[in-house]
């Protein structure tokens, strides 16, 4: 048992509820983690920077930087879902730039 399951476990029994308070804000920040993540894997397909993710979603590129990469970042839904968007744009001018069928979505 690690460190932080030991103080998890013993303030749990002090507190009801505190362990799954703790259980839920991880997993909050797990699905963060794999939305940069998709993020992330999306950028190296399209060949982008983060720069130049930042320059399409009209967003400055420390901040971006940061958000990637920064402990204690805290990125909103909204942030999340404007960068999804620049990347989803993305793909929708990729497919119509190769004259796909699909680039009319």
């Amino acid at each position: 048992m690690s460190a932080l399951e030991r103080v998890i476990e013993e303030r749990g029994r002090r507190a009801p509820g505190f362990a799954a308070a703790v259980e839920a804000e991880l997993a909050e920040i797990r699905a963060f983690d794999d939305v940069v993540n998709v993020i992330v894997d999306r950028l190296s397909e399209l060949g982008w920077t983060r720069e130049e993710l930042a320059l399409r979603d009209d967003r400055n590129a420390a901040s971006l930087r940061r958000l990637f990469t920064a402990p204690s970042a805290n990125p909103t839904l909204a942030t999340m879902m404007s960068i999804a968007e620049a990347l989803r744009s993305a793909a929708r001018n990729s497919r119509a730039e190769l004259g796909g069928a699909d680039a009319r979505r």
